[in-house]
C-alpha cells in the first residue's frame, strides 16, 4: 500500500493512512450509499478535508484501480472530491466513481454526492452520450433537466475555461459540454477539427424556454 502527496512523498501520518485504507476497502466493496454515509460523518469529513487540501493520492501498486483525492476550489464552490476507478497513467480511463461534499441550498447542511461513469481519458462518456441523444432529438426540456442535475453541474465544473467534453461522429456531428463563468453550456451540431464549425445549437439550463443561439458557427 502507498499513500503519497502530490510530490510523491509517502504520507507517514498513521490516522490519515488508516482512514484512506478504510475508505479504499469500502470502494472495493462498491456500495455507494455506504461510502456517502461514511464520508458525511463529521470525523471522516474533517480528516478528508485535510487530505484534500494536500492533494493526496492513495493506491495499491498491484491494483488497476486507484483512489485519488483532489483539493477544494473556493472559486468554484467545490469542497474537495475523490475519484476511485481505473486509470491510464495520470488520467481517469475506464469505469470510475466521483464522490464529493456539497451543501443543501435550503438548509446549508453538507451532503455527500456520487457519480459513476465510463471515462475516456477523463471524459465522462455516458454523460456526453445522454446530452447528444437529447440534443439530437431537439428535446430541449430533457436536456435542460439533465444539465441542471448536481452530478452534471459538478462534473463539468472540473473543466478549465478552454476545455470541453465532446463526442463527435464520423459525419462531424456531435455534442460538447462546457463550464464557463460558473455556468454549464452545451453545443450540438457540426464540428471541424474538434471546434464548433457549421450549423449548431448553443444552450444553457439558465434559459430553459429557448436556445441561447441556433445558427452558423
Amino acid at each position: 500500500l502507498k499513500c503519497t502527496d502530490e510530490s510523491g512523498r509517502i504520507i507517514e501520518e498513521r490516522s490519515t493512512r488508516d482512514m484512506l485504507r478504510e475508505l479504499k476497502d469500502l470502494c472495493i466493496q462498491n456500495n455507494p450509499e455506504e461510502i456517502k454515509e461514511w464520508i458525511n460523518e463529521q470525523e471522516h469529513y474533517d480528516m478528508m478535508r485535510t487530505v484534500m487540501d494536500q492533494k493526496v493520492i492513495y493506491y495499491q501498486s498491484d491494483d488497476e484501480k486507484r483512489l485519488a483525492f483532489y483539493p477544494l476550489d473556493q472559486e468554484k464552490g467545490r469542497k474537495g472530491f475523490f475519484y476511485y476507478g481505473s486509470w491510464d497513467g495520470e488520467e481517469w480511463n475506464g469505469n470510475g466513481c466521483l464522490y464529493w461534499i456539497g451543501f443543501d441550498d435550503v438548509t446549508s447542511e453538507r451532503e455527500a454526492y456520487y457519480y459513476e461513469d465510463e471515462w475516456d481519458h477523463g471524459q465522462p462518456l455516458n454523460m456526453i452520450q445522454t446530452m447528444r441523444t437529447y440534443m439530437g432529438q431537439r428535446n430541449i426540456e430533457a436536456a435542460d433537466a439533465f444539465m441542471t442535475q448536481k452530478s452534471c453541474q459538478f462534473v463539468l465544473s472540473l473543466l478549465s475555461e478552454d476545455e470541453c467534453y465532446n463526442q463527435i461522429d464520423a459525419e462531424n456531428i456531435g455534442a460538447g459540454l462546457y463550464f464557463i463563468d460558473n455556468q454549464v453550456y452545451c453545443y450540438y451540431g457540426q464540428w471541424d477539427n474538434m471546434e464548433r464549425s457549421g450549423e449548431g445549437i448553443w444552450m444553457t439550463p439558465e434559459f430553459a424556454e429557448y436556445y441561447i443561439f441556433e445558427g452558423t458557427w
